[in-house]
């Protein structure tokens, strides 16, 4: 039985950059630097018009890769139009996860080049990505900090906002609410790009998710 959270609570939204190129082409990113394309800049300005009215959020926490910085820039660029300047800066801990020899790869082509790893993936064994990347273990250790200390300043009432990468938030919200990357992978949905996970929070250090892959309009199939 999951234990219900006490006393005031406080908000982690982590929300994903816009579309890159690469995204539309289904390539292993990695930590390879690319910049979102137009599809990209108009989701994350269809973000911010939404996140802009959550008057709980005081902070912004970003991944310094383009495709997350560039995320971060129009919501930056929409609080402040709103009089409403957010404590914001960039954390290298919030970056994707490293693929390895799987980066700049398509998809298809790690299926046929790795057979083996990717039948493993495929039965939720969570193996380093491109032979000698992370694993999702290893993000969560390694993301989890900078969480942490985005959301120590939070009083009662007050939201964090993170932007991230979809692995990376993925590892972190299992690492949150106590979860495996194999329970996360097989209870809850991918994340589309520019789209949210919310977790509520109390004064113990316990977390739950609130929302999953929510956004401005329908998901993306």
């Amino acid at each position: 039985m999951v234990a219900p959270l006490d006393g005031p609570l406080r908000r982690a939204i982590l929300l994903r950059h816009g579309q890159t190129a690469w995204n539309l082409e289904k390539r292993w990113q990695g930590r390879t630097d690319i910049a979102l394309d137009a599809t990209g800049l108009a989701q994350a300005e269809r973000a911010a018009e939404v996140l802009v009215r959550d008057a709980s959020i005081v902070s912004l926490t970003y991944s310094p890769l383009r495709r997350a910085a560039q995320t971060a820039a129009v919501l930056k660029g929409a609080f402040d139009l709103r009089g409403r300047p957010l404590r914001r800066r960039s954390d290298e801990r919030l970056v994707e996860i490293d693929t390895g020899q799987w980066s700049t790869m398509l998809h298809s082509e790690v299926h046929d080049a790795y057979p083996e790893e990717s039948a493993a993936l495929a039965r939720g064994e969570d193996i380093p990505r491109g032979v000698h990347g992370e694993s999702m273990a290893d993000v969560a250790a390694r993301v989890r900090p900078a969480f942490d200390e985005a959301t120590a300043p939070l009083a009662a009432g007050e939201s964090a906002l993170l932007v991230l990468h979809g692995a990376a938030m993925r590892a972190l919200a299992a690492d949150a609410v106590c979860l495996t990357h194999g329970q996360v992978a097989h209870t809850f949905t991918a994340i589309g790009n520019c789209r949210w996970i919310v977790l509520v929070g109390d004064d113990s250090g316990s977390w739950r998710v609130e929302q999953w892959n929510a956004g401005a309009g329908a998901a993306a199939p």
